[in-house]
């Protein structure tokens, strides 16, 4: 049986209010849409790290070993815990390495600031290998003629992290 042209028309109007009236019911639309690639966010790998010595005195210098696992700059912060005022010491501070290779192991050397007298308070340190990204920046959306100090935050992911303890 062959459809003559008016039939065939007729046919394909059915068709298309057939789908019309289904996307309107709440079926499937007519069109599909395109969506959004997904963003995820980035996955930063744990690294393994060793720390020698394990408690040292007010001068000693501790080592960091860590071998890289991504190619980003890491950072290795040392700091005291709890809290009290200090003269005369060092709380601690960060150090940047940037892992150009993975793989590659890396040795960061943590020592007193001069300036706070050359050495260590006494007390336990929590010493992290961390990985630093800045989110949104809270200015972007400010208007031209109104100043805002606030930069972009801070957002510390951590990848490992050890324990020394300072003595007299």
């Amino acid at each position: 049986m062959e459809l003559k042209p008016v039939g065939a028309r007729v046919v394909a109007l059915a068709c298309a209010l057939l789908l019309v009236g289904a996307s309107l019911l709440g079926g499937t639309p007519a069109v599909a849409k395109k969506r959004k690639p997904h963003r995820r966010a980035p996955r930063f790998l744990p690294v393994h790290m060793t720390v020698r010595p394990h408690s040292g005195g007010r001068r000693t210098t501790f080592t960091v070993r860590f071998r890289a696992r991504q190619k980003f700059e890491y950072t290795v912060r040392m700091q005291r815990r709890g809290t009290g005022f200090f003269l005369n010491c060092s709380t601690g501070g960060d150090r940047a390495v940037r892992a150009h290779r993975v793989g590659k192991r890396y040795a960061v050397r943590l020592r007193p600031l001069r300036v706070d007298g050359g050495r260590w308070c006494v007390g336990h340190y929590r010493i992290q290998v961390l990985r630093i990204t800045f989110g949104a920046d809270p200015c972007a959306h400010a208007p031209a003629d109104e100043i805002c100090r606030d930069g972009p935050p801070e957002i510390d992911h951590r990848l490992a992290g050890a324990q020394v303890v300072v003595h007299r």
